[in-house]
Parts: C-alpha cells; structure tokens; sequence
C-alpha cells in the first residue's frame, strides 16, 4: 500500500477521524474544480440535523452552515433541509489522497482505469483538539490495521484520570475504541487516518 497523501494546511490532531459514508463523483476532464451539484431533502419526524448529515454522507458543519435557521435538534417535520453536495476540489495534484483540514474532508483519487473516466471519491472528517499542529506535509500510507487497538498518550491519560474517568494504557478493540475499526498507518509517526466509535462527530 503506497497511496500518496497530501495534508493541506495544518493538522491540529494526529489522529483524523473518517466517517465511512463516501461519495463518488466522475471527473469529465482534468479542468473540472467544482463536483456534484446543491440537493436538498425532507426531514421527517424526530429526525436531527445530526441525522441528516450522516445519512447523506457530510458532516455536522455542513449541514448547519448551510441551513443556519433550521433548529439542530428539532427540525419540523416535513422541512426541507439543503444538502452541501457541491464541492471545491483542492488546488493541489489530483493523485492518491488528500486531506482538507479547514473543510473537514477527505478526496481520495484513485488509480485512472482505462476507458474509464477519472474519478474522485470524498469523505467527511473529523479532527480533534486545537492547537497540536503539524506543519504542511506529503507523505504516505504505510500500513492497513483492522480492529486497532488505542494507545492513549500519558496528557490523555491524565486529563481523564483528573476528571475521574481514568483509561487504561491500551484501549482494546471494540465499541469504546474512538479509532473505529480501521486505521491507516502514515509515514509521520504517530499519526492515523482512523474510523470513529462517535459518527455523530465526524465535521
């Protein structure tokens, strides 16, 4: 496994949560910058904002800047919701994956296949805490880990410990495990593009 990746701007975690839902869209010509196009849908009863963007693959932050006056967790039944299903794609070259920090989402490009067009594939992301930064980074996947297990850091350890919810030093595979079931390994230590026990959180 050797995709390329491509960080844009700053990481402010080292580990990016990804939510699984992706959307495919076909690139017609390698001038294309903007994909898909603006959807909307109805929401329906005790159904939330939260809901509707892990429905239809975006994150929270999408969703709410997009339809500001829509109540978050208690939308009316039958309002119409706009979908943020428009994207800019980064100004950056179009191979392997690339992560856009500020928008909270992945752009994966995969390999071209002949007599097929182009395609690119995105994701949304979460990030954690502010303020742990990496600079602008090309690097690459080194490793695929199924069922990882999670190595909390002793400052993570600690904060838990002092609000009275202490963890273990290695958290097992399994529903408590905010690495989700899949982990990919980078080539900057200690830094994982990973799944989420909390897609709720993703963007």
């Amino acid at each position: 496994m050797n995709f390329q990746l491509l960080i844009l701007l700053l990481l402010s975690w080292p580990f990016l949560a990804m939510h699984v839902h992706a959307t495919t869209y076909e690139l017609k010509n390698s001038t294309d910058s903007i994909v898909g196009q603006l959807d909307s849908a109805v929401v329906g009863r005790d159904t939330t904002l939260l809901d509707v963007a892990r429905e239809f693959g975006f994150g929270y932050q999408d969703i709410k800047l997009l339809n500001p006056k829509i109540d978050t967790w208690m939308p009316n039944d039958g309002e119409l919701v706009q979908l943020p299903s428009r994207f800019i794609l980064p100004n950056v070259p179009r191979k392997g994956i690339v992560l856009n920090i500020p928008e909270m989402r992945l752009y994966f490009y995969p390999p071209h296949k002949k007599g097929e067009p182009n395609k690119v594939i995105t994701y949304p992301l979460g990030i954690g805490r502010q303020g742990w930064d990496t600079p602008y980074k090309q690097t690459h996947i080194i490793g695929k880990i199924k069922h990882p297990d999670w190595r909390p850091p002793k400052s993570i350890r600690q904060e838990h410990e002092e609000a009275g919810d202490p963890l273990p030093k290695v958290v097992k595979a399994g529903p408590d495990n905010p690495l989700g079931d899949y982990a990919l390994r980078l080539g900057l230590p200690a830094y994982l593009i990973h799944g989420t026990n909390k897609p709720w959180g993703i963007g």
